[in-house]
């Protein structure tokens, strides 16, 4: 993880980035408590892979 000082005027916007991402976090940690499955955190590299895959396999189809 990232621990560089965020600029005054970003600091604001990097903090609830970064408050988003626990929050996210520990909602699928407490999902995962309730019901026993396991979940991917929004924004982690598991998911961003997966969009990232998607995305590639459906420009493929539009190269000439």
């Amino acid at each position: 993880m990232d621990q560089r000082e965020a600029p005054d005027e970003f600091a604001a916007v990097v903090e609830d980035y970064r408050m988003g991402r626990i929050r996210a976090s520990a909602d699928v940690v407490s999902q995962t408590l309730q019901d026993g499955r396991r979940r991917a955190v929004p924004g982690s590299v598991y998911v961003t892979t997966q969009e990232f895959r998607a995305v590639f396999a459906a420009a493929e189809g539009v190269r000439e």
